[in-house]
């Protein structure tokens, strides 16, 4: 049964039942599934067993192997010139989303998740500590009906970089604790996101990559893969750079940016060696 289940995931692909605003089916971005986005779901397969076993409902747990995973695409974040030119354009955009700039420079400085950034409020950045707090927020962001969570519903707290802190000066000065840092309404569009309010219009940091002539190898995310690069090639500790980065295992953090870890430099240092002859 677990093998045809598996089989099924591989040789059906992609499904969705989730429609638009309008009523409409949501477009399907791909064809197939990731090897692993279906581990994700055979971990939980196993999880479940697991604890029927312990719970005497079964005799045994299955053993359920891993589909393998395809990790020949490196992560390559932008390079310092690429986000110095992006930040440029930002500001071009002024007129029809006047904060891309600072939601753009302060996601490369502090690493946040798009969804993180968009549910901050007031109430989460405590500028005498020079730290925000991503913790639940129940009274702005609603998330299909319900208060937004952190991933993996853990609190953390994220120290602020000097640019990071002037930003946040500057963006919470007057406002009401429960108003939102960043808001994505008014005329001030940055991504859009599935839960954006209604009257949030156009996302225009696409437009904004694709005017720097990055289309194609940059999107939001990237500016969190630069924060966590820019870490670890100045020698901050990958146990550190995951607890910035909100990390659920460090294993995710090393597999992902390992190669650029202060560990990983004795490789080029041992090839130091052959100068020597």
């Amino acid at each position: 049964m677990i093998n045809e289940f598996i089989e099924k995931m591989v040789t059906n692909g992609q499904l969705s039942f989730a429609r638009n605003k309008d009523g409409t089916p949501r477009k399907i971005l791909g064809k197939e599934l990731k090897h692993s986005t279906i581990n994700k779901s055979l971990q939980g397969l196993r999880s479940l067993l697991y604890l029927a076993h312990q719970e005497k409902v079964i005799p045994s747990a299955p053993a359920i192997n891993m589909l393998p995973e395809d990790n020949s695409d490196a992560l390559v974040p932008p390079s310092e010139e690429q986000f110095a030119q992006l930040l440029d354009v930002c500001e071009k955009y002024h007129l029809v989303a006047p904060l891309l700039r600072q939601v753009t420079e302060f996601t490369a400085e502090t690493g946040l998740r798009p969804g993180e950034v968009f549910a901050l409020t007031r109430r989460s950045v405590d500028l005498d500590r020079s730290s925000i707090r991503i913790e639940t927020q129940g009274r702005v962001t609603m998330v299909n009906g319900k208060p937004w969570k952190p991933k993996c519903n853990k609190f953390r707290e994220v120290p602020l970089s000097t640019k990071a802190k002037t930003i946040m000066v500057e963006r919470c000065a007057g406002i009401d604790p429960d108003h939102l840092v960043f808001p994505n309404r008014g005329g001030a569009p940055y991504i859009r996101l599935d839960y954006a309010p209604k009257d949030s219009g156009k996302g225009f940091f696409p437009d904004a990559v694709k005017a720097a002539g990055m289309k194609g190898s940059m999107t939001f995310k990237h500016l969190r893969h630069l924060f966590a690069v820019r870490l670890l090639t100045r020698g901050v500790p990958i146990t550190v750079v995951s607890e910035l980065l909100g990390h659920s295992n460090i294993q995710l953090t090393v597999k992902r940016y390992g190669r650029f870890a202060s560990d990983a430099r004795v490789k080029w240092d041992a090839m130091k060696a052959l100068d020597s002859y």
